[in-house]
């Protein structure tokens, strides 16, 4: 069971028109204190006055039913139906409007009718309302009423969507993408951090296009994505590799950014940046300025060999280069390298030591 509560917000200029209707609004207001019912997702659902759109007429085609019946019976009709995003209600005739239409965004080009009444959820895609009274937005979703997606993870720290799993659509995007976020608005490229779980790097220039992987802890965010969303905030990229004794080490690219698909992907970054302590080398130096390589799409300055193939997954590599974050994990009781190529490795500052773990996000670097 769960309580559903409709409130009813009446300012100096929305009164009811008669003695009638004022009853009827004050049955609403009461309905909050006794009213629980089952809705289909299991969650509470509020139905209040739209403030600013009280008296709209919903458009036509979004007309789910209507018919004869008290507000009350209305609006519990829409409570129980997941489609069901506002109900227009006529006291005169106690018409009911059941619509799948919202104005989240405005309701300055619909029709008015002063006759009617417009009430709506107040927090959409399953947001609720806080002890404030104010929309809080769930799985990326973000603004007043919780009514579009996060285009990345900075948009999303002010609405709490800091560390987890949550919905984005990075603006290019054919489609929404699943991206693990963590504090600041830090976006996980590649996660390598489950010790007894193992993902197969080595894959198609199409899954690396589009990403894949175990979230939140075994995958790859995609090449679309990176593109997508470095073209849009200034990033830079942060790699923590861990090794036997769970010592960290940590590297730095400022400027990070990936082009399109046009031109092959093609990684750019302005410099590194070194800490005193715990720093990785630049092993990524000759890969700057490099398209990506897979074993089906080789694109790298080697002319006698397949980087991708022979390194057991894709990157930006050169001929063939000083790092390899997506191969095979091989974690070696020894703690050192196989010195094999189809292992990772990160040679400037680890040389032989093998990384058990690794970790690539991106972290913004504009102004907050």
């Amino acid at each position: 069971m769960i309580f559903v509560c409709f409130i009813h917000y009446i300012s100096s200029d929305i009164t009811a028109r008669n003695q009638q209707e004022m009853a009827e609004l004050s049955k609403v207001a009461f309905l909050m204190l006794i009213t629980n019912v089952l809705s289909q997702n299991g969650k509470a659902r509020n139905v209040t006055l739209s403030p600013g759109c009280e008296h709209v007429l919903v458009p036509e085609e979004t007309i789910l039913q209507t018919f004869k019946q008290s507000i009350i019976f209305c609006s519990l009709q829409c409570v129980q139906d997941n489609k069901c995003l506002s109900i227009q209600y006529k006291y005169k005739d106690k018409r009911c409007t059941l619509s799948n239409h919202t104005v989240a965004f405005g309701c300055r080009n619909l029709t008015i009718d002063f006759d009617v009444y417009h009430f709506e959820e107040p927090c959409l895609n399953g947001g609720y309302l806080n002890a404030s009274g104010r929309c809080k937005c769930v799985d990326g979703w973000i603004g007043m009423r919780c009514e579009k997606l996060m285009t990345n993870c900075v948009e999303g720290v002010p609405y709490g969507h800091e560390l987890g799993l949550y919905h984005a659509h990075p603006v290019g995007a054919a489609a929404p993408v699943r991206v693990f976020c963590s504090i600041a608005g830090r976006i996980a490229v590649v996660r390598r951090l489950t010790v007894n779980v193992v993902t197969d790097f080595n894959r198609t220039w199409a899954d690396y296009k589009k990403g894949f992987g175990r979230l939140p802890n075994e995958m790859w965010l995609g090449l679309d994505n990176l593109h997508y969303l470095t073209r849009q905030l200034r990033y830079r990229l942060i790699t923590y590799i861990w090794i036997k004794n769970n010592t960290w080490f940590r590297g730095q690219h400022l400027n990070f950014m990936v082009s399109g698909e046009q031109s092959n992907y093609v990684m750019n970054y302005s410099r590194a940046m070194y800490n005193v302590n715990n720093t990785l080398g630049d092993s990524m130096a000759d890969m700057n300025g490099q398209p990506f390589s897979t074993y089906d799409r080789d694109n790298d300055n080697a002319t006698d060999r397949n980087c991708a193939a022979e390194y057991g997954g894709g990157y930006w590599f050169n001929a063939c280069g000083q790092c390899n974050p997506t191969g095979p994990i091989i974690r070696p009781d020894t703690g050192y390298r196989l010195n094999v190529t189809n292992e990772i490795f990160w040679t400037d500052h680890l040389g032989d030591l093998a990384p058990f773990r690794i970790y690539q996000f991106l972290y913004y670097d504009g102004k907050w």
